[in-house]
């Protein structure tokens, strides 16, 4: 697998929209993790209190869990190409979250007591301190999955929170084929 990152500044955003990437091919899955401004205002910088110092808030150890809180999605869904991914709009709660990540990389699918992987809880989920949004895009036949597509992210911001920089983090499988005689990749 392989991963494509992008980002994006919404402004005093309470409909979300996002075409993350225009076209990639065997789409295994989408995380969407979610920054908001300090008080909702400017990402880029905050001025220090003891030296007027410029400090960027992504460089700040204080800002990891806080960063997130209050932030939910109703209405949610990812457009797939020309398909949706939900067949109807969802409102993205701790049990979609669940549902979706159990069956993907987990170990037996966090399913037997002892030997799940490192799940988040119901409580740090709502409580905002890992309200990440995760969605399997593997499950789909073959002959569809062959073909490049654009991901485009559709929900509705129901935080107090207007001012969001979303994080897209986008799975992908690949393949690699080696020559066996003289080692040189070939595809």
């Amino acid at each position: 697998s392989d991963y494509f990152c992008n980002s994006k500044l919404f402004v005093n955003a309470s409909m979300i929209k996002w075409n993350i990437t225009q076209s990639q091919a065997k789409l295994r899955s989408l995380l969407i993790v979610t920054h908001c401004g300090i008080n909702g205002n400017d990402f880029s910088s905050v001025t220090a209190q003891n030296n007027n110092e410029v400090v960027s808030i992504n460089n700040s150890p204080f800002t990891s869990g806080e960063c997130m809180r209050g932030c939910s999605y109703t209405n949610l869904n990812v457009k797939i190409g020309t398909s949706m991914h939900y067949e109807s709009n969802v409102d993205y709660t701790y049990d979609l979250f669940k549902s979706e990540i159990l069956s993907s990389k987990s170990i037996n699918g966090g399913l037997v007591n002892g030997v799940m992987s490192g799940l988040i809880s119901q409580n740090d989920f709502e409580s905002g301190v890992f309200n990440y949004v995760y969605i399997d895009l593997s499950r789909k036949e073959q002959s569809v999955d062959d073909v490049a597509k654009s991901v485009i992210f559709e929900a509705k911001n129901n935080s107090k929170v207007k001012n969001l920089q979303l994080y897209a983090f986008v799975e992908y499988e690949r393949q690699l084929v080696i020559d066996p005689e003289d080692g040189t990749i070939v595809a």
